[in-house]
């Protein structure tokens, strides 16, 4: 991959700072990667590709099942096309300012990660996230989690057609990117 170049990049309003290896932008984060990690390389890609850097991909290494290593890859997309999802993710941010996303993170990735591979079965992927099971702990006892939701709210009320809906769009153009 090369040796590591550290960024920092700007597009717009949007800035971050990002490690560059070869023609790769690299994530490294030291455990189990989260939803918040995904979306964190995703918007590093983003911002690097409208900037016009050109990177090939965008790597997260964290921890996964066979140890640490890489455990996504995400094609790079044009410039044109992410200075686009990076103006539909202001619309986003904007429209949601002043009220909370409805969906804890890990639970909305859950849901749409598996109906994409899946489709129909992101519902009980999702409930199961949220609420736990043996030996698995519920985001939904995630403090900050608990705090927004409720540790006691249950899957099905929490995960409402439109609570999916959006998070289906604001996970799509992330998931399609997948390799």
């Amino acid at each position: 991959m090369g040796e590591p170049k550290h960024l920092v990049i700007r597009w717009g309003q949007w800035q971050c700072e990002l490690e560059q290896r070869g023609s790769s932008v690299v994530l490294m984060h030291t455990a189990q990667a989260r939803s918040r990690h995904h979306m964190e390389l995703w918007l590093q890609l983003l911002v690097a590709s409208a900037s016009g850097l050109g990177p090939s991909q965008g790597v997260l290494v964290a921890r996964g099942e066979k140890g640490f290593g890489p455990v996504l890859h995400v094609k790079s997309p044009s410039a044109e096309a992410a200075q686009a999802e990076l103006e539909r993710l202001a619309q986003l941010r904007q429209t949601w300012r002043d009220q909370c996303w409805p969906l804890p993170p890990q639970t909305g990735w859950v849901y749409a990660e598996a109906e994409q591979r899946k489709p129909g079965s992101g519902l009980a992927k999702a409930i199961a996230c949220w609420e736990g099971g043996i030996g698995r702990r519920g985001e939904r006892e995630d403090s900050e989690q608990s705090l927004c939701f409720g540790s006691a709210l249950a899957g099905p009320e929490l995960l409402t057609p439109e609570a999916l809906a959006l998070a289906a769009e604001l996970y799509a153009p992330l998931l399609e990117q997948l390799r």
